[in-house]
């Protein structure tokens, strides 16, 4: 009888949990990495992708990757949506990234913290076709390029209903 070496199971057993950790209904994410230097207001993250399935239902998920260095327990942005009949919605968000005490919500290790945060559950795409979202950083100070932000992202999970 033959017997197989150890090192193959557990390759198997690797890929079958990696395989296993992917997500099917995640219709799109992306993030965009900010310069070194800055976020400055006038360089919008931007994010397009496609929506063809109008009658199921979204969440969407906006990501924040930080240093611990960032020195605002939040972060204002201007959300603008550009639909695919040329309609554009904008509205100004602010994400809470750490507690009054300043300790900082999300995960990561060591000096990145990465946040997951819902920006809207169960919405239906009502038109097929490329949607835009772009997300312009919108702190009170005039001219200001926002340090020690790392990477904006965006998820579109698909429900299943």
């Amino acid at each position: 009888m033959h017997t197989r070496p150890y090192r193959f199971y557990l390759v198997i057993a690797l890929i079958l949990l990696l395989g296993s950790g992917c997500n099917r209904n995640v219709a799109f994410e992306n993030y965009t990495t900010i310069p070194e230097g800055g976020w400055h207001q006038n360089s919008p993250a931007i994010f397009q992708f496609e929506i063809m399935d109008t009658l199921n239902t979204y969440d969407l998920q906006f990501h924040i990757r930080h240093h611990i260095d960032y020195s605002y327990r939040n972060l204002w942005v201007f959300a603008t949506i550009d639909y695919p009949d040329g309609q554009t919605t904008r509205d100004t968000i602010e994400f809470l990234i750490a507690d009054n005490q300043g300790y900082w919500f999300g995960k990561g290790v060591g000096k990145i913290k990465e946040n997951h945060i819902l920006l809207s559950r169960h919405i239906r795409f009502d038109q097929p076709g490329a949607y835009t979202f772009s997300f312009q950083q919108a702190m009170r100070e005039k001219d200001m390029i926002l340090e020690h932000i790392q990477d904006i992202g965006l998820s579109v999970v698909r429900n299943n209903e």
